[in-house]
């Protein structure tokens, strides 16, 4: 890894700046979230994590809503 990023550090930057954004994610997931895990069957653990990566992918939008102000639309009428 080390010869990568002598040899080619722009694209090692790239890669390594998106893992840092992953572990940042993964951060604040359980900060949020909390970081144990209640269940123990295998399919239920997938389900319990990802009720938390789109918990806190809701909570971006409303976040990024506020920020931007940007107002919701949410009718009822279909197209």
């Amino acid at each position: 890894m080390y010869q990568r990023f002598q040899n080619y550090r722009n694209d090692f930057l790239k890669e390594y700046h998106l893992r840092s954004n992953v572990e940042s994610s993964f951060n604040v997931i359980k900060e949020k979230f909390g970081k144990n895990l209640r269940c123990k069957d295998p399919t239920a653990l997938e389900t319990e994590v990802l009720a938390k990566v789109l918990c806190y992918n809701i909570c971006a939008v409303i976040r990024s809503m506020h920020k931007l102000e940007i107002k919701a639309n949410f009718s009822s009428r279909t197209i």
